[in-house]
């Protein structure tokens, strides 16, 4: 819940910038707001205590649609930010806004809102994975790049730690959302549930509620971050370079 809470208060500063006029800025608005919007819907339903039934499945298929929606967010904020040139990328973002598409409308159809180890909401949760997993992967390739230039001077420490927090709440949420796609794909292939084996679904939340922290933090320190936290990064790349 920390981390959720998180992102429904990084709704105010995404409006802001949903009003400027840059591509990035806009997809990093949608992505938060939609991130916000989505999982508080999804909570609400399977655990807000929302009798089951048709308010449930609605706030539950509403859910869906804003995490659907923010994949394309995301898709495209890494396509923009990091990869703008590059034909595979600019192919990658279709593929997978196409794929976010498709899955939900598979979802809505065979019912995947209510059921949480259906094929398509193992899919959907698939493909949420790769959008964070890719940019995770950029982010971390850009932070290592960084790091190397502030080491010689050539780039502000400040904007390397921005990289480095966008690197450890995308890789943080891909092994959240990867231990739910596993702990579901455990559950489905055994044919008993997601009770089948305890430890192991213990372990997969335990990894979820760490990896939803950490995210939080990082996320958090990413767009409000305290003068004392960027003092300690600036003496931290004083003492790198000496």
């Amino acid at each position: 819940m920390a981390a959720l809470l998180v992102f429904v208060l990084l709704a105010a500063p995404a409006l802001r910038l949903a009003r400027r006029t840059t591509p990035a800025e806009r997809a990093a608005a949608g992505f938060f707001l939609l991130t916000g919007l989505g999982f508080s819907l999804r909570m609400a339903a399977v655990r807000g205590g929302i009798p089951e039934g048709a308010l449930a499945t609605a706030v539950n298929t509403a859910g869906h649609a804003a995490l659907s929606c923010a994949c394309v967010a995301l898709f495209t904020f890494t396509r923009i930010v990091f990869r703008p040139t590059e034909r595979w990328a600019a192919g990658l973002q279709r593929v997978g806004s196409v794929a976010a598409g498709l899955g939900f409308g598979a979802l809505f159809l065979d019912g995947g809102t209510h059921r949480e180890q259906a094929a398509s909401v193992l899919l959907v949760n698939a493909l949420r994975t790769a959008s964070y997993a890719w940019c995770f992967a950029e982010s971390l390739r850009y932070w290592r790049m960084m790091r190397r230039r502030v080491a010689m001077g050539l780039a502000d420490a400040t904007v390397a730690n921005r990289f480095g927090l966008w690197c450890t709440w995308t890789g943080a949420l891909s092994a959240s959302l990867g231990g739910v796609l596993i702990t579901r794909l455990a559950g489905r292939a055994s044919g008993a549930g997601m009770e089948l084996f305890p430890t192991f679904l213990a372990a997969a939340k335990g990894l979820v509620l760490v990896g939803m922290l950490v995210s939080g933090a990082a996320i958090w320190l990413s767009f409000f971050p305290p003068a004392r936290y960027l003092d300690w990064v600036e003496r931290r790349a004083e003492v790198r370079s000496d």
